[in-house]
């Protein structure tokens, strides 16, 4: 072979590489996975599971926290079989559910499925039958994982703030100038403090539940 046809092989070799380097990915359906989370429920009780599902809105009026059903929201009815466990895929959100198992028994709550999440469906506790008029059936708890709650601090300050928060845990967070910025944090009640206008602020409470938050402004 001879050195002019060799450099012709690798300059092809080089454009040929460059070309599939330069090439695209198709990332629209990795955006579209992104926005689902996996939802497992597992059934450990001896009677089927029927769970409403439904995206909330969380609102806050005199210290009190409920939740209401988001309009034009995401709805979902899923059933696990007695002692099955599930794996649903749902859009990520912040959800309210109604659980009926044993006999009937509803459960309320939330879960938070901006991320992977689990209920586990404990088994029937059963009643004396001379325990009369309370029904044959209960649970005796339901178990919701995770624990973690998303929440938003709002920095309204011209300047860089250093927020300090004890409880469940101990988190040290930085949110920049005149922005927002969301965290996970163990669900619970914290004292936090924060850094901000070159002054430091008086430690305060703080619940940290579904989509609270926390504004900052010069102490």
């Amino acid at each position: 072979m001879n050195k002019r046809r060799l450099i012709f092989i690798s300059l092809f070799l080089v454009a040929s590489l460059a070309l599939v380097a330069a090439k695209p990915f198709p990332i629209e359906k990795g955006f579209e996975r992104m926005e689902l989370a996996q939802f497992e429920i597992v059934n450990t009780s001896d009677q089927a599971v029927t769970i409403y599902l439904y995206q909330a809105d969380t609102n806050k009026e005199d210290g009190i926290v409920s939740y209401s059903r988001s309009k034009n929201g995401q709805y979902y009815y899923l059933t696990v079989g007695a002692g099955e466990r599930k794996t649903f895929t749902v859009h990520r959100a912040l959800y309210a559910y109604t659980m009926y198992v044993c006999g009937g028994t509803s459960v309320t709550g939330t879960i938070d499925l901006n991320a992977r999440g689990k209920i586990i469906v404990p088994k029937c506790a059963r009643y004396n039958p001379n325990d009369l008029p309370a029904p044959k059936t209960r649970l005796s708890g339901v178990t919701e994982e995770p624990t973690v709650v998303r929440f938003s601090i709002e920095n309204k300050t011209d300047a860089y703030a250093y927020v300090s928060m004890s409880g469940p845990e101990s988190y040290y967070l930085t949110v920049p100038t005149n922005s927002t910025k969301e965290f996970v944090v163990e669900k619970g009640s914290y004292t936090y403090s924060y850094w901000a206008c070159e002054e430091s602020s008086t430690s305060a409470p703080f619940e940290a539940y579904f989509n609270s938050v926390i504004e900052l402004d010069c102490p």
